[in-house]
C-alpha cells in the first residue's frame, strides 16, 4: 500500500479510536450506552488489528470500520452506527428484498430511474466515476443499509406532503436513514450537545469558503494547523452564557474532578482530552440547551416564510437545508444526508424537482445566494434528466446523463473497472481530482 493510503487509514482509525471514548464519556440513556459499549470492543479489535498487520493484511479492513468518512465537505468528528447490512450478500437478501420493495413504491424501475435517484444521495464525484467505470450498483456505494434508508426517507416525505414543518417530521427522517442499520434506535435521538461537535474540513478550504463559514452565525472556523496539547480543551460558548456558536479555550493544565463535573452539567460546554491534531483545521457546530426548541424555531421560521405567496422556493428551500446542517442536531450524524431530504421535501412541497446538486459541500462553504443558485440549477437539471429518461426508462445511464465523453476518457487512461467496494471508505479528494482530470 502507498504512504498516501497508509497515512490516510492511520488518521480515519486514530479518530474512530478518539470518538469511541468521545461517545462514552456522553450521558445517553443506557440501553444506547450498552449498545456501543460492545461496538466499542468490535471497533478497538479492528483498530488493534489493522495496527499489527504487515502492509500486506493492512488492505483488509475490517468490516466495523467502514462507515466513519462518508461526509463530502468534512469528517464529522463523532462516531455513526455501524452497518452489518453493508455487506454485499445476494440478491435474495433480505435487505435486497427491502430495497426492491422501496424502489417499487417509488416507481423505481429501470437502471436510469436508479441513477437519478441516486444523484440526490452520492457525491457527484463518486457517482459520475461509478457510472464510467462500470460499479454493479452504483447507488450502493455507501451500502445497502444507507441506500434502503434513503428510499425510506423519500417515501415518507411523499406521503407527509404538503402539510407544514413539524419536529416530529424531522425526526422521523432521521429515523428513516437508520432504519436498516445495526443501530436503529440511534435515529431521531438529539444531541445532548456533549462531545466535540465539530467537523474537519476534508482539504484546504479557499478565501470563499472560509468566508462563507464564517459568515454563518451559528459556526465558527478555526483556521489550520489545530493543535492542541496532552490537557485537552473546553468547547464554550463564543459569547458568554448564550447559546448557539461556540469557540475553545485550550488548557495549561489537568482540570479538577469538581471542574470536569461543572462542565459535564453545562450542556453548553464540553470537554475533549487532547492532544488534537486537524491538519485542515475545523468548523465547530452550535449547542443548544434544548435541541428540539431550536428545531421549533426553524420549523416557526419556515411555515411562515411559505404562508403566504410570492415567496422564491428555492431560496426557501436552500435556507431550510443551510440553517438544519448548521445547527446539527443529532446524537449520530447523518445531518448532511437529511437536511438535504428536508429541503427537497420543500422543493417537491412547491410543485418543483428536487436538487441533484452538483457539490454536496456547498451549503455551508458558499454564501446562501450562491448555495440558492445551485439549488435552483440542480432542480432543473434533476428535471431535464428525468424528462430524458421519462421517454426512454431502459436507456444506459451513461447517455442519459451525457457522461459518454467522460466514459471514454475513464478508458483512455486506463481507470480500474468498478473501483469502489459498496460500503468501504471512499476517499472524497481522490475521485475529485479524477473526476477534474477527466473533465479537462
Amino acid at each position: 500500500m502507498s504512504g498516501f493510503f497508509a497515512n490516510e487509514l492511520n488518521a480515519l482509525l486514530r479518530r474512530l479510536r478518539d470518538d469511541l471514548d468521545e461517545l462514552l464519556s456522553r450521558r445517553v440513556a443506557g440501553h444506547l450506552h450498552d449498545r456501543y459499549e460492545g461496538k466499542a470492543g468490535e471497533f478497538r479489535h479492528a483498530i488493534r488489528e489493522y495496527e499489527g498487520t504487515d502492509e500486506h493484511g493492512r488492505q483488509q479492513i475490517a468490516a466495523s470500520a467502514r462507515d466513519a468518512e462518508r461526509s463530502s465537505h468534512t469528517v464529522e468528528d463523532g462516531p455513526r452506527p455501524v452497518a452489518a447490512a453493508h455487506h454485499d450478500g445476494g440478491t435474495d437478501s433480505p435487505i435486497d428484498t427491502t430495497i426492491r420493495r422501496l424502489e417499487s413504491e417509488l416507481g423505481i424501475r429501470t437502471d436510469a430511474q436508479r441513477a437519478l435517484e441516486a444523484r440526490l444521495f452520492i457525491d457527484r464525484k463518486f457517482l459520475d466515476i461509478a457510472l464510467v467505470s462500470g460499479q454493479p450498483r452504483p447507488e450502493i456505494l455507501f451500502g445497502k443499509a444507507e441506500w434502503a434508508g434513503h428510499l425510506e426517507a423519500r417515501l415518507a416525505a411523499r406521503k407527509f406532503g404538503r402539510r407544514p414543518l413539524t419536529v416530529d417530521f424531522m425526526q422521523d427522517l432521521h429515523r428513516r436513514f437508520q432504519m436498516h442499520t445495526d443501530n436503529p434506535e440511534w435515529g431521531g435521538v438529539l444531541t445532548d450537545g456533549r462531545g466535540k461537535g465539530w467537523g474537519v474540513p476534508t482539504k484546504p478550504l479557499n478565501a470563499d469558503e472560509i468566508a462563507a463559514i464564517e459568515g454563518n452565525p451559528l459556526l465558527s472556523y478555526v483556521p489550520p494547523p489545530f493543535e492542541v496539547g496532552e490537557y485537552g480543551l473546553v468547547m464554550e460558548p463564543r459569547h458568554a452564557g448564550q447559546e448557539g456558536a461556540r469557540w475553545f479555550r485550550e488548557l495549561d493544565r489537568p482540570l479538577t474532578d469538581s471542574e470536569k463535573a461543572a462542565i459535564d452539567r453545562d450542556p453548553l460546554l464540553a470537554f475533549v482530552s487532547g492532544p488534537v491534531v486537524r491538519e485542515h483545521g475545523i468548523i465547530i457546530y452550535p449547542r443548544f440547551h434544548d435541541f428540539r426548541t431550536e428545531l421549533h424555531s426553524v420549523a416557526d421560521w419556515y411555515n411562515n416564510a411559505t404562508r403566504g405567496p410570492g415567496y422564491d422556493a428555492y431560496g426557501v428551500a436552500a435556507e431550510l437545508q443551510r440553517r438544519l446542517v448548521s445547527i446539527h442536531p443529532w446524537l449520530m450524524g447523518d445531518s448532511g444526508r437529511w437536511s438535504r431530504q428536508a429541503m427537497n421535501w420543500s422543493l417537491e412541497r412547491d410543485g418543483l424537482r428536487p436538487a441533484a446538486l452538483n457539490e454536496f459541500n456547498k451549503d455551508l462553504y458558499s454564501s446562501l445566494p450562491d448555495y440558492t443558485r445551485s439549488v435552483r440549477e440542480g432542480s432543473h437539471q434533476y428535471g431535464q434528466w428525468e424528462s430524458r429518461i421519462r421517454s426512454a426508462p431502459e436507456i444506459d445511464p451513461v447517455t442519459a446523463f451525457g457522461l459518454d465523453r467522460l466514459k471514454q476518457r475513464y478508458i483512455e487512461v486506463d481507470g480500474e473497472p468498478a473501483p469502489f467496494t459498496p460500503g468501504n471508505f471512499h476517499n472524497a479528494n481522490r475521485y475529485e481530482q479524477l473526476l477534474e482530470q477527466l473533465n479537462r
